[in-house]
């Protein structure tokens, strides 16, 4: 029985397998121009570490994460030592301007006399000369006093852009010194891609030429913005930016830029799937 059982067994007809799903796709004729792919990083057009034009202990500093405006305070430093200054420049402008306005009045007096011959010409001469220099002195001192009211504005370290305190460089109570920086300002709404290519792409590369970005978010294709033309000696590389205006990535992501390393030539295209 079971060597009868085999028989009918090897005697069936095998079954057949069902039929493939497959698709059609035309080739077609296109340009081609085989890619160079380089990584390269997203960037902001306006990065800066802003730092302070004069020194003094800080009483005020913006707070990391903190959004500021174009004008709006990063720092806040301490102007007490300035201020007494100030109203030192003002009481000695105001001492020159009392001196200058006796001397007027009395070259006046003087010009009367000289012209009636009651006093020496050298005299009045001589007074004029003395309302001459205090009319200097004065400008001297308006000078000094608009440049300590200048440096009084310059002692709040003011944002010069838009954008977000990425770090914050001093605290509050710290004394900082002329130079020194208070704080790192990123516009995050200025995104571009910074990439370095083999020198010998330069030739294929150009501002405007197309390049395609690879992100987490895709492929797209965007016009080289920048590209300089000096290669560093020791990585024989190039640095080419690409601005990114629409693509929505925190500043430092990585990306890969595919960039033409050769002339585009007419080929047949078929779908990747089909050769493979």
């Amino acid at each position: 029985l079971p060597l009868l059982r085999l028989d009918a067994d090897a005697s069936a007809p095998a079954a057949e397998a069902p039929p493939a799903m497959v698709s059609v796709a035309p080739a077609v004729r296109t340009d081609f121009a085989p890619r160079h792919w380089a990584p390269g990083s997203i960037i902001s057009r306006r990065d800066a570490r802003v730092a302070s034009e004069l020194e003094g202990r800080v009483l005020q500093v913006a707070e990391v994460d903190q959004h500021v405006r174009a004008g709006q305070a990063l720092a806040v430093l301490d102007d007490t030592a300035l201020r007494l200054r100030e109203r030192e420049s003002e009481a000695e402008l105001a001492r020159i301007q009392a001196q200058l306005d006796l001397a007027v009045r009395q070259e006046q007096r003087y010009a009367q006399l000289a012209a009636q011959q009651n006093i020496a010409r050298s005299q009045y001469e001589q007074l004029r000369a003395e309302r001459d220099m205090l009319a200097q002195d004065q400008a001297r001192a308006r000078a000094q006093l608009a440049q300590i009211r200048h440096q009084r504005t310059q002692m709040v370290v003011r944002a010069p852009f838009d954008g977000i305190v990425a770090e914050r460089h001093t605290q509050q109570g710290e004394y900082l010194v002329t130079g020194a920086s208070v704080a790192r300002l990123v516009d995050t709404t200025a995104p571009e891609a910074r990439v370095r290519a083999p020198v010998e792409l330069a030739r294929h590369l150009g501002q405007g030429t197309a390049v395609r970005v690879r992100s987490a978010d895709g492929e797209r294709d965007y016009p080289v913005s920048a590209l300089v033309p000096v290669g560093d000696e020791a990585s024989r590389q190039l640095e080419l930016r690409i601005v990114l205006d629409d693509l929505q990535a925190p500043v430092g992501t990585a990306v890969d830029v595919g960039l033409p390393s050769a002339e585009a030539r007419s080929v047949v295209a078929v779908p990747r799937d089909a050769v493979i």
